[in-house]
């Protein structure tokens, strides 16, 4: 039995608690800002020891709360308080409580710490759109600071990129690309929601927080760009009449995007790897249509 305590109740956190929560294998807690203070050590410790009644299993804290600014990253530029608070800080306070009270962290995190296309970026390479590179955006800088800071002997960092379901959202992927009628055209990672929630299922029940904490490039096979998302939701006949295809120049964007396919041979390797992205996209927008 697994004692999940899941914080963020956006659009990854509910996500994950929806798909969990008949798994008898968890025992689950979702919270966010109104039900629990993150960042009040007392207050927490007090909600967590409450919420299970078998604190002898394991403890493992999922963070799915963050800033990613609405309506997109650009927003980030403006509200830097807010974006370094819940993309750094909390991330670091949680991996500080739990190893003070021998819990473990699972933080959502981003890939999007990374750009260009000279190579499928691993695990082990040194982002190169974060801290150190004074053009990335302000979003990026503080995703890779908290990969820099957290206690990696008790946390783990998932990174995911462009996440989408089968479902409307404003947060969904697929819901971005129909809306919006200037489009460019990058082949990126992304992640399915559910396989998202079969990674984390998986990677709890095999003890991997555990014994093999660190960072995973949480990502579906291949890359997809939006012309191939814009012919799915043709296929279908779902059409924004307003489409074009512009120069990312064209759209005077306040922050630096992050264009890049992240490495999945880490996870392959563990037998967690995510299908297709392209595969299960297809079946994503079929269900919206």
């Amino acid at each position: 039995m697994n004692n999940l305590f899941i914080i963020g109740k956006g659009f990854v956190g509910s996500h994950v608690a929806n798909f969990l929560k008949d798994d008898h294998d968890f025992i689950i807690n979702f919270a966010n800002r109104k039900d629990v203070n993150y960042f009040d050590e007392i207050s927490l410790k007090k909600y967590v020891r409450t919420s299970f009644y078998n604190p002898s299993n394991d403890v493992i804290i999922l963070n799915c709360s963050g800033y990613t600014g609405k309506p997109n990253v650009d927003a980030c530029e403006s509200n830097k308080e807010a974006c370094l608070e819940y993309n750094t800080k909390l991330p670091v306070f949680l991996s500080n409580f739990c190893e003070k009270y021998n819990y473990y962290l699972i933080n959502v995190s981003s890939g999007c710490i990374f750009t260009g296309y000279e190579k499928e970026f691993s695990e082990e390479d040194i982002p190169n759109f974060g801290m150190f590179n004074p053009n990335s955006s302000f979003y990026s800088k503080t995703k890779h600071l908290a990969e820099y800071l957290v206690n990696p002997s008790n946390t783990t960092t998932l990174r995911i990129r462009m996440p989408f379901c089968d479902y409307p959202s404003d947060r969904n992927y697929l819901n971005k690309i129909l809306k919006y009628d200037n489009l460019v055209c990058y082949k990126n990672s992304m992640t399915s929601l559910d396989d998202l929630a079969t990674f984390i299922r998986k990677f709890i029940k095999e003890g991997y927080y555990k014994s093999d904490a660190g960072i995973y490039n949480v990502v579906n096979e291949g890359g997809v760009d939006a012309r191939e998302v814009v012919e799915l939701f043709s296929k279908y006949n779902i059409i924004n009449p307003n489409w074009k295809f512009v120069d990312i120049e064209n759209l005077q964007l306040k922050a630096n995007r992050s264009n890049c396919i992240l490495s999945t041979e880490k996870i392959k390797n563990m037998e967690l790897s995510l299908p297709n992205a392209l595969t299960v996209m297809d079946k994503c927008v079929q269900a919206l249509g």
